[in-house]
C-alpha cells in the first residue's frame, strides 16, 4: 500500500470517530431540550440547555487530526509523483518544496506549479490542474471539498481549533411520537436567538450560542379535547463552524454544519488518487 493511501485510511478513521462524537452530541448527549407550559395558556415554551459545552469536548482535536491526515494524503501522492519524476528519491530541496497545490484560479496554479511540483512531468501537472477546485467549481470553487479541506487545514495547523460556540438546526415536531397536537402559532423570541419559519408552523431554523436559551414560544391545543396532548420536539441543534473564525476564503460557506462541510472530502481525495494512479507504478518502488 502506498503511503498516501495509508494516510487517507487514517483520515477516514478519524472521520468515523468525529461523526460518532458529533452525532452523539447533536442527538441529545450534549444538551437537554424541554417543553414547558407558558404562564399564558395555551402557549408553551421550548427551551434548550447546553449540558456539555463544545469547547470542552474532544471533537475539535479529532477534527484537526482528520484535516491534517487528509491534507497530508494529497501531499504524499505529490511526493510519490515527484520521486517518480526524479527517477528516485528527490533531493532535499525538491522534497521540502513538493506539495499538492490547491488553488482557486489558473493564474495562481501557474504561479506555484514550478515551485510545488519541481520534478513532476508536464502530463502529471496537467492532470493535477484538472483536479483543481476552479476547474470543478467555477466561481463557487470554495464549495469544492478540496478547497474547503485546504483552507480548514491551514487554519487548524497555524491558528486555532475549529468548531465554534454557535449552533444551528431545525426545530421539528416529531410526527411519530407526538399525538393529538395542533400547532396554531410559533413565535420568534426576542434577543440574540433568531428563529425563522422554514415550513408551515412546525419547523424553525434556530441560530444562537447561549448555554441556555428559549428557542420558541408556540400555541398548541389538543385535536381531541377529551384526550391528552403529547409533544416531542427534535433536531434543534447542529454543530457548525464558527462563522467569526472561518477563513475569508470560505465566507460563502459560513454557518456550515460540520459533517456536511466535511463529508465530500474523502471521496474527492479518492478521485484524485484514481486520476493520478496511471502515473505511478503498480507498487511503491524501492529506490
Amino acid at each position: 500500500m502506498w503511503e498516501h493511501e495509508r494516510k487517507l485510511h487514517r483520515a477516514a478513521e478519524h472521520f468515523k470517530q468525529l461523526e460518532a462524537q458529533l452525532n452523539g452530541w447533536e442527538q441529545g448527549n450534549g444538551y437537554t431540550l424541554a417543553v414547558k407550559p407558558h404562564p399564558e395558556p395555551p402557549h408553551y415554551i421550548v427551551r434548550v440547555e447546553i449540558d456539555r459545552p463544545v469547547e470542552n469536548e474532544p471533537f475539535p482535536l479529532v477534527l484537526g487530526d482528520f484535516l491534517q491526515n487528509a491534507r497530508a494524503a494529497l501531499d504524499y501522492i505529490a511526493g510519490a509523483l515527484g520521486n517518480v519524476g526524479a527517477g528516485g528519491w528527490m533531493d532535499e530541496a525538491d522534497a521540502l518544496a513538493t506539495m499538492f497545490p490547491i488553488t482557486g484560479s489558473p493564474e495562481r496554479f501557474a504561479e506555484v506549479v514550478e515551485r510545488r511540483l519541481p520534478t513532476v512531468s508536464d502530463p502529471v501537472r496537467a492532470a493535477i490542474e484538472d483536479l483543481q477546485p476552479y476547474k470543478t467549481g467555477g466561481h463557487l470553487s470554495e464549495f469544492e471539498p478540496l478547497w474547503r479541506l485546504n483552507e480548514l487545514a491551514r487554519f487548524d495547523r497555524h491558528r486555532f481549533l475549529h468548531i465554534g460556540y454557535a449552533q444551528v438546526g431545525t426545530l421539528r415536531l416529531n410526527d411519530t411520537t407526538s399525538r393529538n397536537v395542533v400547532i396554531h402559532m410559533l413565535r420568534v423570541e426576542e434577543g440574540s436567538l433568531e428563529i425563522a419559519i422554514v415550513a408551515g408552523l412546525e419547523e424553525a431554523e434556530i441560530f444562537g450560542g447561549e448555554d441556555s436559551a428559549i428557542l420558541a414560544t408556540f400555541e398548541a391545543v389538543p385535536a381531541d379535547p377529551s384526550k391528552e396532548m403529547h409533544m416531542e420536539w427534535e433536531d434543534p441543534i447542529e454543530l457548525v463552524f464558527d462563522p467569526d473564525r472561518m477563513p475569508d476564503t470560505l465566507s460563502l460557506s459560513s454557518d456550515m454544519p460540520i459533517l456536511w462541510a466535511l463529508r465530500g472530502i474523502i471521496p474527492d481525495i479518492r478521485e484524485v488518487f484514481r486520476s493520478l494512479a496511471p502515473f505511478l507504478p503498480a507498487e511503491p518502488p524501492r529506490w
